[in-house]
């Protein structure tokens, strides 16, 4: 009977120090995220791109479209497995329609030559990157609430919010430049 309760009272201390030492695990970032669809579907168009870390698994949503069809796809943080994957019909007859218009919504700009360019994106990693150092924090060490991508006055927006050291930032960096747009930073009592 001793044996057993010094046995209980061994494994008790040891516990917490397994628990402490549990490496805690990462995500696998937009571009692994974007390589998956585009490994799936080589002709992926990718229209918008979001974390989600208050799901459980963390997802990172994606849309995009693929020929003549449009999907969402839910892909896991952690893993990389595209958890949900979605045809969006509705969206399908959307694009048609802005084809048959004249194709509204492309990113194409025009360069001196007068060619069309597709407009080239920092990524929702490197605006991560962009706030959480002008925060003066360090990437591994805040905790991710929300980022997604959205268009303001025909802008491409990234929005980044996360917590550190008992405050909320959120930010909005333009897409293009990196440039951050605006900046707010709460009290998280």
């Amino acid at each position: 009977m001793k044996k057993i309760a010094v046995l209980l009272v061994i494994l008790a201390m040891a516990l917490p120090i397994t628990a402490c030492t549990q490496k805690k695990q990462e995500y696998i970032g937009e571009k692994a995220a974007k390589k998956v669809i585009t490994d799936t579907y080589p002709d992926a168009d990718i229209s918008k791109f979001e974390f989600k870390k208050d799901k459980k698994p963390p997802v990172y949503v994606i849309d995009f479209g693929d020929g003549d069809l449009y999907y969402e796809a839910s892909i896991d943080a952690l893993t990389g497995e595209i958890i949900t994957l979605n045809e969006d019909k509705d969206k399908d007859k959307e694009n048609k329609d802005s084809e048959d218009k004249g194709a509204a919504g492309e990113t194409d700009t025009t360069d001196s030559t007068g060619k069309a360019e597709k407009e080239q994106y920092i990524g929702m990693d490197k605006a991560i990157d962009i706030a959480v150092s002008d925060a003066g924090e360090k990437v591994n060490s805040v905790m991710m609430i929300d980022s997604s991508e959205t268009n303001e006055d025909d802008k491409e927006i990234y929005e980044i919010k996360f917590k550190a050291n008992n405050c909320e930032y959120t930010y909005k960096i333009d897409a293009a430049s990196g440039d951050i747009i605006n900046k707010d930073t709460d009290l998280d009592i």
